[in-house]
């Protein structure tokens, strides 16, 4: 008798890798175009149809972090609710893998990010951009956000809400998104379970209310996006063919080109929910590739990439901060053949330090999560086997 194979082993998790892949690069191609490059419009107009494209393709970081919710909640939906149908769920398992998941690649990039802020501020010859005196809109006054108070409430997920994004690195801010939403997905779904006892449901329930009415005008704005993503982890798998995922793509980057010719006209928020709603159907149909994938070197390289994604969007933006304050300066540059090899070389080189770290880091997190239920498990709820 044949068995479904583990959605690990197949397509629609490869293609899972690959949109969490490319959303870290389409953030670091955002970060890194701001910092050392001018704005389109202070291009030579000589230039504009050469360089359409590339400033095009450079613009979408935010979009990138919408991908990255829609991803949390597929994954975290499908984890949750795996869990539940073996009656394994425990609070204390599910927050130990969360903050784990979270932690290892957060304080790691916060102390990082700690080193770097205090070197740019430190030398004269980078002070002036992390003083906020540079024409660099991507820089604020650095000094100010590398308080203590500040590194502990990015650490504890408050970024946005009671302090703001640590030093350089702004590209934190929906990490606290991250964390409530993990915290609200569960808090809800208990509150609505015919299976849970009325004390639990009304507690729950509360929980959610209340939290809910906190964030009301900060992050619970785009909770439903992540509520879509964690809407395609219970809708029926789709008969496609590969074909048919090809042809989805090409609609899907169809409807985005079509959303961004129009985003002037659209609300900020509204844009981001159109936007989730095209991504969706798209990871619905990609879920939907239950073909097992075979290990090639492109599979490979997809999981490779993948595996260090979280790593490369926490840990980016503060060394791409002091390397621009060094090498740009005031004014960014126009890009000339020797500026844009110049720009791509940091680039591959920040690709290599954000891996590296994640191989001490990110990569170590199943290891990381097993030995502490090994050692506390009363502190992670687990249950020996009998």
């Amino acid at each position: 008798m044949s068995t479904s194979p583990r959605f690990g082993d197949t397509w629609g998790s490869v293609l899972l890798d690959l949109l969490r892949a490319l959303a870290a690069f389409m953030v670091l191609a955002e970060h890194w175009r701001n910092f050392f490059f001018v704005d389109f419009s202070q291009l030579p107009i000589s230039h504009h149809r050469m360089f359409a494209l590339p400033y095009a393709l450079t613009v979408t970081g935010h979009e990138a972090v919408i991908i990255f919710f829609l991803l949390s909640g597929f994954l975290i939906c499908g984890s949750v609710l795996r869990t539940l149908k073996r009656n394994a769920w425990t609070w204390r398992g599910y927050a130990t893998h969360r903050l784990v998941r979270l932690w290892i690649v957060i304080l790691p990039g916060l102390l990082l990010g700690a080193m770097w802020d205090t070197l740019g501020v430190s030398v004269q010859h980078t002070r002036s951009l992390y003083l906020g005196d540079a024409a660099n809109h991507m820089m604020h006054n650095v000094a100010y956000q590398r308080q203590v108070t500040v590194f502990f409430g990015n650490l504890f997920f408050l970024q946005g809400l009671t302090v703001p994004t640590f030093g350089s690195n702004g590209a934190l801010w929906s990490l606290a998104n991250e964390f409530w939403y993990y915290l609200l997905f569960p808090l809800g779904l208990f509150a609505v379970l015919n299976s849970q006892r009325f004390a639990v449901r009304f507690c729950c329930g509360l929980l959610f209310v209340v939290i809910a009415f906190w964030l009301r005008g900060t992050l619970m704005p785009r909770f439903p996006i992540w509520l879509a993503g964690a809407l395609v982890a219970t809708l029926p798998e789709l008969s496609v063919s590969p074909r048919i995922r090809w042809v989805a793509a090409l609609t899907y980057a169809a409807i985005i080109v079509s959303l961004w010719l129009s985003a002037r006209h659209l609300a900020f928020l509204v844009f981001d929910f159109l936007f989730a709603i095209g991504t969706a159907a798209l990871l619905w149909v990609f879920v939907s590739s239950t073909s097992v994938a075979r290990p090639t070197r492109t599979v490979r390289a997809i999981r490779f990439l993948a595996r260090g994604s979280f790593s490369l969007y926490v840990v980016h933006m503060p060394l791409l901060a002091f390397v621009a304050a060094y090498c740009v300066g005031a004014s960014r540059w126009q890009p000339t053949t020797m500026h844009l090899l110049e720009a791509l070389t940091i680039l591959a080189l920040t690709v290599v330090y954000a891996f590296v770290i994640a191989y001490f880091t990110e990569f170590r997190t199943d290891r990381v999560r097993a030995w502490i239920e090994l050692r506390f498990p009363t502190l992670t709820g687990l249950r020996k086997a009998t």
